[in-house]
């Protein structure tokens, strides 16, 4: 059996999103979605650091 499980890492500053949303947002989305799991990425849990993973 499959099931959805969406990845964090979109909002992440390592993949160069400015800032990601709130965990407790992005989980509350998720929940509401009637997903019942989620890939966290670290950068995402840590909420930052600002420009962390950015190439010049």
């Amino acid at each position: 059996m499959s099931a959805l499980c969406p990845n964090t890492f979109a909002f992440s500053p390592f993949a160069g999103a400015e800032e990601p949303p709130p965990l407790s947002e992005l989980l509350a989305a998720v929940h509401d979605a009637g997903v019942t799991a989620v890939g966290l990425d670290a950068f995402s849990v840590a909420g930052g650091p600002r420009g962390a993973g950015r190439r010049p």
